[in-house]
């Protein structure tokens, strides 16, 4: 057979339609009794019978992330443990004697859908404790934001 096999990308960076019109969706013919597809150029496409599970990834912005005023560099620590989120952020040095808000932006997945506990740090110190129920609302992206008591 010669059959050219057409996969969309993960991300789609270019801008273009993925894929180009002459292969939408609506392009391709469902036949039910035979369980295929026929593609644009008349090709039969047949199932492999394996289920593909999508992953997905939220942006998190945390603000108002208070420092010293001196921290060298800022780092972001990410670790992923089933259903528990570690976020650890650091500074390089606390040298100075005032302290200033800097905001943070990461992405974080490879993410199914689910409920997960969050834990924020910074350094050794425990900051802040979370959870968030990651869905189709809630997978593009989410605040953290300092609130002064």
């Amino acid at each position: 057979m010669n059959i050219k096999t057409y996969v969309a990308p993960q991300e789609n960076i270019s801008g273009n339609k993925i894929p180009t019109p002459e292969y939408q969706d609506d392009k391709f013919r469902f036949n039910s009794q035979d369980d295929c597809y026929t593609c644009p150029e008349g090709q039969i496409l047949r199932s492999n019978g394996r289920w593909y599970k999508k992953f997905y990834r939220t942006h998190i912005t945390h603000v108002n992330s208070f420092f010293n005023c001196d921290p060298g560099h800022l780092s972001v620590d990410i670790k992923i443990q089933n259903d528990t989120i570690v976020i650890n952020e650091a500074e390089e040095r606390g040298l100075a004697n005032c302290i200033c808000p800097y905001d943070f932006n990461f992405r974080i997945g490879p993410m199914d859908y689910g409920t997960y506990n969050f834990i924020l740090k910074k350094g050794v110190l425990l900051y802040i404790r979370f959870s968030i129920d990651f869905n189709s609302k809630t997978n593009d992206s989410n605040i953290i934001a300092h609130v002064e008591k």
